[in-house]
C-alpha cells in the first residue's frame, strides 16, 4: 500500500470516528470494518458493538456473572483487554495498529518488523504520530481522533508536499565571497556505478564552474547563521559530543541547510556538482583516488565514534584540496533520490518522492559508502547526528 493511499484511509476512518466519538465508542475497529468504496472513499462498518460490556462466557466478575473483551483481541487497546472502562483513545489505538498494518501487511498476531525495516519511505514524522497512536498507556495517546487525523495529515504535508527549496544564491546581482571555497572549472565526466542499481547506470554528466567549500560547514560557522537571523538550533546542538567549533555541524535538515546557504548567498550542491568535486574527470573510485579506505584517509566505521574536526584528514582530500568527501558526515544535495533514468530521459521527478539525497557516507558508515557514487535518500526533516552539508556558488556569482 503507498504511503500516500494508507494515510488517506487512515485520515478518514479517523474523521468518521471523531464525529461518532460524540456519543458511542465503536469498541471494534479492525481492517475487516473497513470498506474502500470507488475513489478512494472509505466507511467505517459495524457500530453494531459500540454498546456497554457485553456479560458472556470468559472471564469471573462480581455476582457469579462472566465477561469478555467486545471487539477483536489483535486490535484490542491494552485497557480493552483488562476490561476497564474504555473510550475514544482505545478506537484510536486500533486504528494506529491498522495503520502499521497498511505500511508492513502483517497483521498484529504475526511477527512484528518495524515500519522502517521493511521499507524506506515512510517519512519519521509519520511514524512519530503512528506511535503516539499506539502508546500502551492511552493517557499518552493521541487523546482525540480529530486530533490523531490532524497530526497525520500535518505529518503528510511536512514530509510529502513542502520539500521544495528556493534554487538560489542570495539577492540578484549579489557577488559572495569564496574564502574557505574550492574553484572547480567544471565539465564533462562519468557520473554513476553500473554495479549498484541506486547508483545506476554510469552515464556522462556535466557541470559549470563553480566553487564549494573545502569543508563541511562548522558548528562555529552554523552558530554565526544562528546570531544573525534566530533561526532554531539543530538537534544534538550544544552535545558536547558534537559541539566543538570545528566539527562540522549535525542534526541539520534539509531545510536548515538551505536556510544556511541562502544566508551564506550560496545554495546546497547538485548530485552532479557534488560527484563531480569527489570523483572528476579522473574517474576516482574514492576522493583521494583508488587506494582503499583507512583511517588515516576518513572518518567511518565508527573509529571515532563522534564526527572530527574538518580538517583532521589531510590525505583523504581530493587533489584539488577539498576534505571530507568521504566519511565525517553524510551530506544534503538539492535532488530529490530518484532513478539517474528520470534524469537522463529528461522526465522531472515523481510527484511523491519527497526524500532528497545525501552523499559522502558518514563516521558511522561502512567503508561501501565512501564510494564517489554512493546516494542514499533521507527525509528532508530528518535530524541525524551523522548528516550535515557543505554549500557551493556557481562561478558566475562570485566575488572577481
Amino acid at each position: 500500500v503507498s504511503v500516500r493511499l494508507a494515510v488517506q484511509i487512515v485520515a478518514q476512518v479517523l474523521a468518521a470516528l471523531d464525529y461518532a466519538h460524540r456519543a458511542v465508542v465503536h469498541r471494534d475497529m479492525k481492517p475487516e470494518n473497513i470498506m474502500l468504496m470507488p475513489g478512494e472513499h472509505v466507511k467505517v462498518l459495524d457500530f453494531g458493538l459500540a454498546k456497554a460490556m457485553d456479560e458472556e462466557e470468559g472471564v469471573p466478575v462480581p455476582g457469579g456473572k462472566t465477561r469478555r473483551v467486545i471487539g477483536t483481541a489483535a486490535y484490542a487497546a491494552p485497557e480493552q483487554k483488562r476490561h476497564e472502562e474504555i473510550d475514544g483513545r482505545s478506537d484510536n489505538y486500533a486504528v494506529a495498529l491498522i495503520f502499521k498494518e497498511l505500511l508492513t501487511l502483517r497483521t498484529p498476531i504475526e511477527e512484528q518488523v518495524e515500519v522502517g525495516a521493511v521499507r524506506d519511505d515512510v517519512a519519521p514524522g509519520l511514524l512519530e504520530v503512528f506511535e503516539k497512536g499506539a502508546r500502551p498507556a492511552r493517557d499518552t495517546r493521541w487523546q482525540t481522533a480529530g486530533e490523531f487525523r490532524t497530526a497525520l495529515l500535518a505529518a503528510f504535508e511536512t514530509s510529502y508536499r513542502h520539500t521544495s527549496a528556493p534554487v538560489k544564491s542570495g539577492e540578484p546581482g549579489r557577488k559572495v565571497s569564496t574564502e574557505g571555497m574550492v574553484y572547480l572549472e567544471g565539465g564533462s565526466f562519468l557520473m554513476g556505478n553500473d554495479a549498484v542499481p541506486e547508483e545506476a547506470p554510469e552515464f556522462e554528466a556535466s557541470v559549470k564552474p563553480f566553487y564549494i567549500d573545502a569543508y563541511p560547514v562548522t558548528t562555529a560557522q552554523y552558530r554565526a547563521f544562528l546570531d544573525a537571523t534566530g533561526h532554531p538550533v539543530p538537534k544534538f546542538w550544544g552535545d558536547n559530543e558534537f559541539s566543538g567549533p570545528d566539527q562540522p555541524v549535525v542534526g541539520v535538515t534539509w531545510a536548515d541547510a538551505n536556510a544556511y546557504a541562502e544566508w551564506a548567498g550560496k545554495r546546497l550542491p547538485t548530485e552532479a556538482q557534488w560527484e563531480f568535486a569527489a570523483r572528476s574527470r579522473d574517474n576516482r573510485r574514492y576522493p583521494w583516488g583508488t587506494q582503499e579506505v583507512d583511517p588515516m584517509r576518513c572518518n567511518y566505521g565508527d573509529h571515532l565514534n563522534t564526527p572530527s574536526i574538518v580538517t583532521m584528514h589531510e590525505d583523504g582530500a581530493t587533489p584539488d584540496g577539498i576534505y571530507d568527501l568521504a566519511g565525517n558526515v553524510y551530506e544534503w544535495t538539492l535532488d530529490p533520490f530518484v532513478p539517474y533514468t528520470s534524469r537522463i530521459q529528461g522526465n522531472g521527478p515523481p510527484a511523491d518522492e519527497p526524500r532528497r539525497v545525501v552523499r559522502g557516507g558518514s563516521w558511522h558508515s561502512p567503508p561501501h559508502e565512501l564510494r564517489c557514487t554512493f546516494r542514499k535518500g533521507l527525509f528532508p526533516e530528518t535530524q541525524l547526528a551523522t548528516v550535515g552539508f557543505r554549500c557551493v556558488v556557481p562561478a558566475r556569482h562570485a566575488l572577481a
